[in-house]
């Protein structure tokens, strides 16, 4: 179990659509503290500055990772309300 999850890990962490360092942004700490107003803001500014859906659920998975499911559901749901 520890290898998979080390895997998985190192799967998210990994440079895909953002580098490392882009998946430290904004989306996944608010998602992580559920705060309604401060994920629609972060995701209205995003979008605004041309960041694509597929960026921001890249950077989603660090919060699934840090902060668990719940968050990510939570930061998912409302991703999908701001760019359908």
């Amino acid at each position: 179990m520890f290898d998979l999850v080390m895997r998985f890990e190192q799967h998210i962490w990994d440079d895909g659509s953002l580098s490392k360092r882009q998946k430290t942004d904004c989306h996944s700490n608010c998602s992580s503290l559920r705060d309604q107003h401060a994920v629609r803001a972060q995701l209205a500014g995003a979008k605004n500055l041309g960041v694509t859906k597929e960026e921001v659920e890249e950077a989603l998975r660090v919060t699934f990772l840090l902060s668990g499911m719940p968050a990510y559901v939570y930061g998912k749901a409302q991703l999908d309300e701001v760019m359908p």
